[in-house]
């Protein structure tokens, strides 16, 4: 369990802990996140301290907003990293499930204050403004000059029954996704070599990506028509 706390003056704080553990000693009022804040308090061995925190009395932080875990496929640099926001910056931010530093985004200017987040079925991520507006998280990393390239090439395209990829480099056997526009995982299906198809005669007309993985951990996106 990932466990998002509100500090009382100076400090947010992230615990982790196991679903099955009861009965912990978070530290409270004795600590506040890492920082002792009573001074009659002797450290107690049995407290239970925080994977994470950071100081909410600098740089316009106020109040952690407490997340998920990402659990998806879209983004593979998301894996396991815990999400989570300050209500006053505007701006996500995230850990490893192992712990250590904050990535913090830069601020959104387009947000109201990050009040919650939410999770689909397929385990990608979106954040709640104060005011109602709802946003997906996504990985802009991916934008990058590498993917401007022509390095995956999906034939037939528009396609109806099946597609074929050839890609340059690439490294056989390669994980083929299709998801839709509102990020479903549709299809995953592995590929031995480029003379095998992947077949989409199940998929409705309309537009979709195309993610492959070959086994060297290389990513490459494609746009697919289904006719």
């Amino acid at each position: 369990m990932w466990i998002a706390d509100v500090g009382e003056n100076t400090e947010e704080e992230i615990n982790k802990v196991s679903a099955t553990a009861a009965g912990l000693n978070y530290g409270w009022n004795c600590y506040e996140g890492n920082t002792q804040t009573t001074t009659n308090c002797a450290p107690d061995p049995d407290f239970t301290f925080p994977i994470a925190s950071y100081y909410s009395n600098t740089g316009g932080f106020c109040s952690i907003t407490g997340g998920y875990a990402y659990t998806g496929t879209l983004y593979r640099a998301f894996t396991g990293n815990y999400f989570f926001a300050d209500l006053c910056t505007d701006r996500i931010s995230y850990i490893s499930e192992l712990g250590g530093a904050i990535t913090w985004s830069a601020p959104f200017t387009f947000v109201e204050g990050i009040s919650c987040f939410g999770e689909d079925r397929n385990g990608e991520l979106y954040a709640g403004g104060y005011y109602g507006s709802v946003y997906k998280i996504i990985d802009i990393s991916l934008n990058t000059k590498s993917f401007d390239k022509p390095k995956l090439l999906l034939y037939p395209n528009p396609a109806v029954a099946q597609v074929s990829l050839k890609a340059d480099p690439i490294g056989f056997p390669v994980i083929a996704k299709i998801v839709d526009i509102s990020g479903k995982l549709l299809l995953d299906q592995q590929l031995e070599s480029g003379t095998h198809a992947i077949a989409t005669g199940a998929l409705q007309r309309g537009i979709y990506m195309v993610v492959v993985t070959d086994k060297n951990g290389a990513v490459f996106n494609s746009k697919l028509v289904i006719e």
